[in-house]
């Protein structure tokens, strides 16, 4: 039940990392394949899958970011039963008030694997315009952490020029808040 429970909150992180992997194969590298021979299973194989791999490590990533932190779905659907279907958000709720000390280390962990997974959910970022299936325009592009993209947003919310990382960095050594 708690796997189910998870993989129903968390499929659509998966899902949607997917689509956008798969749509960022370009149709011409496929096609150029398809003309030296290759179809089907190699053609995905050895083509599509590599090409949208990085998309689909992102959404494997941020869906089990997603379930790890779940709560909700798994105490409605499979309860708290210590050492069966207990989650580490489970164990929280349930020693926050007599446990202080444990509940505020599960979180600190928790906090933790949300970082490294913020960190190792980076990578090839594409702004696709799509108009219709099969027609798309390409954007833009960078290739960037997602903790990277977070300081160059918030450094672009605060009037910095790009890449913001070193700015906020610069402002953050001399102690300057604006």
């Amino acid at each position: 039940a708690v796997v189910v429970a998870q993989t129903f909150v968390s499929a659509p992180f998966f899902i949607r990392a997917a689509q956008i992997g798969f749509a960022s194969v370009p149709h011409e590298i496929e096609d150029a394949a398809r003309v030296d021979g290759a179809s089907g299973f190699v053609l995905f194989q050895s083509i599509t899958l590599p090409l949208a791999a990085a998309g689909l490590a992102a959404g494997l990533t941020l869906s089990w970011a997603r379930a790890v932190g779940e709560f909700g779905a798994t105490i409605l659907f499979a309860g708290s039963i210590m050492g069966r279907t207990q989650t580490m958000t489970l164990l929280i709720y349930n020693v926050l008030e007599s446990n202080l000390d444990a509940a505020v280390w599960a979180s600190l962990i928790l906090l933790g694997l949300a970082f490294v997974a913020l960190l190792v959910s980076g990578g090839h970022t594409q702004l696709m315009r799509v108009d219709r299936v099969g027609s798309y325009e390409l954007l833009g592009e960078s290739i960037d952490d997602a903790a990277g993209e977070a300081f160059d947003k918030s450094a672009k919310l605060m009037g910095l020029p790009y890449p913001g990382g070193p700015h906020l960095a610069k402002l953050a050594e001399h102690g300057d808040s604006t």
